[in-house]
């Protein structure tokens, strides 16, 4: 018994002498790095590689606010960004640290393969905290000024400047596609409806029970796939751990979790080149859709924070209703209890009314008309306004001068059934 805790005694005490060691040197680079500064300017970030949605939005918004400053003020200033050893996609990855070669006053390093990248690290990891969460070291610091990124600003971007395939890649992607079914000339639909079982193999020391709330149906989803395939679209349903098979055997559709064909690579490629790409509930794979510009559809939609980066973006919320008296809430109420767990749904005595297939299948039908994505009808019109008079985009950021802010559409269809509720 003695013996045990001599030995528990000992890896506390060299942890705590470990973890002090390395707070002594972050000190020691960062006051270096403060010396410097008159002579040369080095600031540093960490990519936030570990997920998806944070890896894309905050390196879009760090390197494009980053490319928008003009070279006079970047003189004798290095922007190092750090790419930690985990990773969420390594399509990504590649294709972020390939562009950085080539973008002037940005360095990229990754410390898998960099021992200056596995030095610079904690001090990079240090910094990126001190100014995204408590306004400090602002003047070391390179990377996405939120942890939101793109997301947390609602700032459109066509398409993103840092994510491009070589000829290589586009001709590996489509050959991978071919052996899916899919030719090279067809317009395929990306279908992602959000389930359990991805948090739960990826988190499996977590309990993520908390995030069943933004997990639809996928029985609801089938009539709007049938339609599409009746309209001679391809289907693929995407993600990589889901529960079951979806109910469609059709040469059209793939299923694509259960081909053995997954891949980051595919991933990527998938949704950059598809025609349309529909969320069943947002989801951080919807991420890869927005960085390549292409046009996508969020029903199911909760919490409603309607910021997605693309100009072309058609989303349709979930409704709330009073648990006792049966009482849908108001939109102007509705935007007043966005919470981010199911027990804080339950315990403010709120249920979920979730789109039906009809709502569902009505919302990309006007995703795929060329007038859904370029007009706004005077009912559209007087809903943003109303949205925003609400405060719907109330927790954006400031935004640089000229810079356009997300305006998506909401389901025509969807506004007119439900009018009352969303305009009261």
């Amino acid at each position: 018994m003695w013996s045990r805790r001599l030995r528990s005694l000992g890896r506390h005490a060299i942890n705590g002498a470990s973890r002090l060691a390395v707070r002594l040197y972050v000190c020691a680079v960062i006051f270096s790095l403060i010396v410097l500064k008159p002579f040369w300017r080095v600031r540093l970030a960490r990519f936030r590689a570990e997920k998806l949605g944070h890896f894309v939005n905050e390196t879009e918004l760090a390197w494009s606010l980053l490319t928008l400053r003009p070279a006079k003020s970047m003189r004798r200033t290095v922007n190092v960004f750090v790419m930690p050893k985990p990773c969420c996609n390594e399509q990504i990855r590649l294709m972020y640290l390939r562009k950085a070669h080539k973008l002037p006053h940005i360095k990229a390093i990754d410390a898998r393969c960099s021992l200056v990248g596995r030095l610079l690290l904690p001090v990079a990891q240090f910094v990126t905290y001190q100014a995204q969460k408590r306004g400090r070291l602002d003047s070391l610091f390179c990377g996405s000024p939120s942890p939101g990124g793109t997301g947390d600003w609602g700032w459109v971007f066509p398409r993103s400047k840092f994510l491009t395939m070589s000829h290589e890649e586009e001709h590996e992607g489509w050959m991978s596609l071919k052996r899916l079914g899919i030719p090279k000339d067809a317009r395929f639909v990306c279908l992602h409806v959000r389930d359990s079982k991805y948090l739960k193999v990826s988190e499996v020391n977590r309990d993520t029970s908390y995030h069943d709330y933004r997990n639809p149906e996928p029985e609801t989803y089938l009539p709007m796939i049938q339609d599409l395939l009746e309209q001679n679209l391809y289907v693929v349903r995407t993600g990589r751990e889901v529960n079951k098979r979806f109910p469609i055997k059709h040469p059209r559709f793939v299923d694509y979790p259960f081909t053995g064909a997954t891949s980051d690579f595919l991933d990527v490629f998938l949704y950059a080149k598809a025609h349309l790409f529909v969320a069943g509930g947002a989801s951080v794979i919807d991420q890869i859709g927005y960085a390549f510009g292409t046009p996508g559809v969020t029903v199911d939609f909760i919490p409603f924070v309607p910021t997605q980066a693309i100009s072309s973006f058609l989303c349709t919320p979930v409704l709330l209703r009073r648990i006792n008296s049966r009482r849908l809430l108001p939109f102007s109420e509705m935007l007043k209890n966005r919470y981010h767990s199911s027990q804080q749904y339950s315990a403010h005595g709120l249920e979920l009314v979730r789109n039906s297939p009809e709502e569902i299948r009505h919302t990309v039908q006007e995703a795929l008309t060329e007038m859904a994505a370029k007009q706004r009808n005077p009912e559209q019109i007087e809903f943003w306004a109303w949205a925003e008079e609400c405060g719907v985009f109330a927790d954006l950021k400031n935004q640089p001068p000229g810079t356009v802010r997300c305006s998506p559409l909401i389901g025509n269809f969807f506004l007119s059934r439900y009018r009352q509720q969303l305009f009261a």
